[in-house]
């Protein structure tokens, strides 16, 4: 019994969180013990999965100022793609920084594109959850989960073979590129880069005052000197992002964004448990790359280990379970919609033989 009580100590102590900053100066305790725990299961991760490749430590940075914006609407093209005579059902949203000169944000969105096009046409995924229960009453339980993925793909292709469908800026500067492949006369053998992206989930709180805290990264290089990388680190209270362009890191405008499309879609409370959610108070390519992570995260695993312990302390049960998973998808964009100032993604996947 003590024995399983010192285990679940110290698996807890490798869950639920992640690095955050606060509005105010400084870190309390609590962060910074936040901080460590994603370091440690980043960790427990390279362990489980065979790679001893350690992220950076997350640098603290000051606070940005918050800026209220009018909303800015969306290309309506974004919504409906009848008109665009996309005949490949791989393509993507490539979407730049806000208030990036002209210039660099086409390029960027070009870049992203690339990179999630290179993602949605075969990625390993790879994901390890840890989720832990506790009976607390005669018929009450309360679980918490942490969870790590991260998804990776090599990439074929460079920029001058993109296919613009539709080009477009929005009111906040940034640049939207509608793109998919020409894949005539590509030599996809020759191996152009590397793209990876990673998304860490962490359940903390207690009982009826449960928060997910989130961090994602986003990191594309080509071998033609272009690169480009984007993290987001979410707490109860608090943002932090950072972008890349080239090595070059950018002066990310920290606006209070919101959008709308020029008309509504109506979706039933039954096909939106198909869509992952994202608010777009901190930019579009944010809330849609957080939303097509989340979406790759909520995939039905392939589970190829489970690891579980359980017991009863003082009469009560405890449980703590660790699912880990190695799959190869596919993916292809179904559908994207505004409410509240909240983005709605969806993804259409497929499962694919491992090589």
């Amino acid at each position: 019994m003590k024995q399983f009580d010192l285990f679940i100590c110290m698996m807890l102590c490798s869950l639920f969180a992640f690095s955050q900053f606060e509005t105010s100066k400084g870190k309390n305790k609590s962060e910074q013990e936040i901080e460590k725990q994603y370091e440690n299961f980043k960790k427990t991760f390279d362990k489980e999965l065979g790679d001893g490749d350690q992220d950076k430590n997350i640098d603290e940075q000051d606070t940005k100022f918050v800026l209220h914006l009018p909303p800015a609407e969306l290309p309506a093209c974004m919504l409906s793609f009848d008109n665009l005579n996309i005949t490949d059902p791989l393509f993507v949203f490539g979407i730049s920084d806000p208030g990036l000169d002209t210039a660099l944000a086409m390029e960027q969105a070009r870049i992203r594109a690339l990179g999630l096009l290179s993602l949605f046409s075969g990625a390993n995924v790879q994901n390890i959850t840890d989720v832990y229960s506790n009976e607390i009453g005669f018929d009450e339980i309360v679980g918490k989960f942490t969870s790590f993925s991260k998804v990776e793909s090599t990439i074929s292709y460079n920029l001058s073979h993109l296919k613009i469908y539709e080009q477009t800026f929005t009111e906040y500067g940034e640049a939207i590129v509608i793109a998919g492949i020409d894949n005539s006369g590509i030599n996809t053998m020759d191996i152009k880069g590397q793209v990876m992206a990673d998304y860490f989930l962490s359940e903390e709180g207690e009982y009826d005052d449960l928060f997910v805290y989130s961090t994602y990264n986003f990191e594309l290089d080509l071998r033609d000197k272009h690169s480009s990388a984007f993290s987001c680190h979410n707490t109860r209270k608090s943002i932090l992002i950072s972008s890349t362009h080239n090595s070059v890191e950018l002066d990310f405008d920290y606006g209070r964004f919101k959008y709308y499309f020029p008309q509504e879609i109506t979706i039933s409370d039954d096909e939106l448990l198909n869509y992952s959610y994202t608010d777009l108070s901190d930019g579009l390519w944010n809330a849609y790359l957080s939303g097509i992570l989340r979406q790759i995260e909520m995939v039905e695993k392939n589970t190829s280990e489970i690891k579980r312990m359980g017991d009863q302390y003082s009469g009560k049960f405890q449980n703590l379970s660790r699912e880990i998973s190695n799959i190869q998808l596919n993916f292809e964009q179904a559908a994207i919609f505004i409410k509240d100032n909240t983005l709605f993604v969806k993804l259409n996947v497929k499962r694919r033989a491992k090589p």
